[in-house]
């Protein structure tokens, strides 16, 4: 893929004890759907449609990382799922885009716990 935050994305994430493989799903296969990505629970698969802008790619990353955490952990109502999903992914993405230092903050101070 050209672009570059598609290159640097990972290729798998931990939730749980589970590993999800993320991978960038064929040009198409979502937007009859109108998804922009999809996590797959039986097949421990976080999938990203392509062609995304940079900020889009990484809330659809997030909120398909934030679906693989509610199934992993059950949390709670599956009915209100997306709902959550979606306003959590969102809240997240503007809180560490509009806080890069309490994000730095975090990362240095999480890494330095599992010393």
């Amino acid at each position: 893929m050209k672009n570059r935050h598609y290159r640097s994305m990972p290729k798998n994430v931990r939730v749980g004890c589970y590993n999800f493989i993320v991978e960038v799903q064929p040009q198409g296969d979502g937007e009859a759907r109108r998804e922009f990505g999809h996590a797959n629970h039986c097949s421990n698969r976080i999938r990203v449609s392509p062609n995304q802008n940079p900020q889009q790619l990484a809330n659809t990353f997030l909120h398909e990382c934030m679906h693989a955490m509610h199934r992993t952990y059950g949390l709670g109502d599956e009915s209100k799922e997306e709902d959550f999903t979606y306003v959590g992914a969102n809240a997240l993405c503007a809180f560490w885009q509009d806080n890069p230092l309490a994000v730095d903050w975090f990362l240095r101070n999480n890494a330095l716990a599992a010393v």
